[in-house]
């Protein structure tokens, strides 16, 4: 019988790097996040011409927004609140419970970093829309596109490496693709400026990095335990 065909794990040297990189990007977005502290009125006024057009660009092109509806939906807090365990319980169910304590770091803890910045930082939203109450003053950092990296790109590396080739790329490809457009689908909807999807990105790419290293440092099972912890 023909073995199934996996992606190759990272090696624990990897780790090195990997971390090294999530902190160059998570003090990049601490430097931001201090920048926009500093000079929010010169940041918004940057950012407002750069915002406009993409907001006027979803405006002229319907289809635009529904995207930008449609990737916002996946990442909302709401669907989140359901998507963490759900992915959490079925890792455990399936006996990964090395890979479900990555993904509660990297998507709970990107969850309490993210909010703990947006209070913080208390930004005001762009002027295209009507907010009310806090969600006036929770623009940065961007909450869909920072879960956008740490909960959907996480469950993208999931599939990559749990499922069998080719199946890893096809269905990994879908999380990732939702992950990485919430960013743009922010914009598109006007309800973040641009750098609050930056800093964001910074953030939570640093952070995933950090918890991805980690991971393949000291939990990630290695090739030769695959046979045994395959279902």
């Amino acid at each position: 019988m023909t073995a199934r065909r996996y992606r190759p794990r990272p090696q624990r040297r990897t780790a090195i790097p990997l971390a090294w990189t999530g902190a160059v990007l998570l003090i990049s977005g601490l430097i931001l996040t201090w920048v926009v502290i500093a000079g929010e009125a010169a940041m918004n006024a940057r950012d407002l011409v750069i915002n406009t057009w993409i907001r006027d660009l979803a405006v002229r092109w319907p289809v635009l927004d529904d995207m930008g509806n449609a990737f916002s939906w996946f990442a909302d807090s709401d669907r989140n609140f359901f998507t963490i365990p759900i992915v959490i319980v079925t890792l455990l169910t399936l006996r990964q419970w090395r890979w479900a304590i990555f993904f509660f770091v990297a998507a709970e803890g990107g969850f309490l970093l993210s909010n703990v910045i947006k209070h913080f930082v208390g930004r005001e939203r762009p002027p295209f829309l009507n907010f009310e109450g806090d969600a006036l003053y929770t623009s940065f950092p961007s909450g869909h596109t920072f879960s956008g990296i740490t909960v959907w790109v996480s469950i993208s590396l999931l599939l990559f490496y749990l499922l069998p080739l080719p199946w890893s790329t096809v269905l990994g490809c879908v999380p990732l693709v939702v992950g990485l457009m919430n960013g743009p689908s922010r914009l598109l909807l006007g309800k973040h400026w641009i750098s609050d999807v930056v800093g964001s990105w910074l953030l939570g790419g640093g952070w995933l990095l950090l918890s991805w290293a980690a991971f393949v440092w000291f939990l990630m099972p290695r090739s030769s335990e695959r046979v045994a912890e395959d279902v």
